[in-house]
This record gives C-alpha cells, structure tokens and sequence, in this order.
C-alpha cells in the first residue's frame, strides 16, 4: 500500500475540494447567481498571531464558478478622507479655509469636515460603500481608489540592433 503521509494528504486535498464546493453552494443560496463579491487585499501571513488567507487561489476559484470578484486595496481606501476625497496618509489634512469671511484669521483648517476627525477604519467602511455605489451605478471603481497599474513589459532595440533588458511604465496619472 501507501505510506500513510500520502493518504492522509490525500484525505486533507479531498476535503478542501469538499469544503470549497460547499461554500460555492452556500454563497449561491444565499445570495443568489448574479452575486458580486468584494474582497480585501489585506495579507495576513506577515502579521502575528494570524492565520493565512487562501486569497489568490480562492479568488480564481470563485470566478471559475461564474462569481464576479473585485478586489479592494483596503490602505488606499483607508488613506482617502470620505468628507473632501482628498488623499492623505494623515486624517488631519489641511485644506485652505472654505469659510471667506474667516480666511483673515484662519488661512488652512483641518479638511472641509473641519470638526470630525475620520478613524481609519471609519473612513475605510465609508469609502467601501462609495466603492460599492460606484459599482452598481456604472459597474467601475472610482479611479481614486484603483491601485498603480503596471503597462506590461517590452523590450526596446538600440540603435545597434540589440534588445535592452525589459522595462516597465506606470500607467497611473502620478509622476515618476
């Protein structure tokens, strides 16, 4: 026979077949066909304490199944103020006073929303229903919150004829 290692891994790769089908059917009868699922991009393998997240392989099986998937950059969406939609790694970002008769006085205040301060997490579940709304009014996320994209890559010849090693262009609107 076999040795026992590779049946018990045997065993462990039929039950999380088992366990995958069964979400898959539980998420359809829950939600219904036409479900779109939103997920976090947060990696958990660096943290402490936590256990790891199938995520990749998670994600292409459920669209495999016919699930439509999207993927959230969950520190973009935390860093954007939900108030102005100014991009700031603080919650204190100081904007140019919006009331003119008090501009003498007081030239920069803290964000439009001068009198809140947005926790992370606050702004982070805010932003997701934006996101959210944006997907159901025209089926995109708002560009504010699409991480950098990458142009895929290709090789450039010299003068000489000789390719260069392969390069790579943001496409992002930020300078580089």
């Amino acid at each position: 026979g076999y040795p026992l290692f590779r049946k018990i891994r045997l065993s462990a790769y039929v039950n999380k077949q088992r366990a995958d089908q069964k979400l898959i059917q539980d998420l359809r009868a829950k939600f219904g066909e036409g479900a779109v699922l939103v997920m976090g991009n947060w990696f958990a393998p660096h943290v402490r304490y936590h256990e790891p997240i199938r995520d990749l392989d998670f994600r292409r099986l459920l669209k495999k199944r016919g699930f439509q998937v999207f993927l959230i950059d969950e520190y973009k969406a935390s860093r954007c103020c939900p108030a102005c939609h100014s991009e700031s790694r603080h919650m204190f970002r100081r904007v140019p006073n919006p009331q003119p008769y008090q501009r003498e006085r007081y030239s920069t205040v803290v964000c439009h929303d001068r009198y809140r301060l947005w926790n992370r997490d606050v702004a982070a579940c805010l932003n997701y229903l934006h996101i959210l709304r944006g997907l159901r009014l025209n089926g995109m996320v708002p560009h504010r919150f699409h991480g950098v994209t990458v142009a895929p890559t290709r090789r450039r010849r010299r003068a000489d004829g000789q390719e260069q090693p392969r390069t790579r262009r943001r496409t992002d609107d930020s300078p580089s």
